[in-house]
């Protein structure tokens, strides 16, 4: 699975099937989200869960289950601007963000 952000606002997730002729594989689009309003700025995929973490201009951050190809949670109201980057600690119950605003937090995901 590969994951491509748009300025837009989206994220489109693509699978890889083969190629033709035993060429490389070609990547289609499997799903797109569409649940930031700005361009997004980070991706981050969990290790043992179906889970995508986004971040954005939008100041939001958003968890999806992948599987079920919904939003299962957004964080708003924390950054005051730019969210920059988002980690899922790796017991999958914490989700760190970091933002321009030079603010840090932990996100119970829970």
């Amino acid at each position: 699975m590969v994951a491509t952000a748009h300025v837009v606002g989206s994220v489109k997730l693509h699978q890889a099937v083969p190629g033709q002729d035993d060429g490389p594989p070609v990547f289609q689009q499997a799903c797109e989200f569409k649940d930031h309003f700005f361009p997004v700025n980070d991706i981050y995929f969990a290790q043992s869960n179906p889970w995508m973490a986004t971040c954005a201009n939008d100041t939001i951050v958003n968890l999806f289950d992948i599987e079920k190809g919904q939003l299962c949670r957004s964080f708003i109201g924390g950054h005051q601007s730019f969210v920059t980057k988002c980690v899922i600690n790796k017991y999958e119950n914490m989700l760190l963000s970091v933002g321009a605003d030079n603010f840090l937090f932990l996100w119970d995901i829970r």
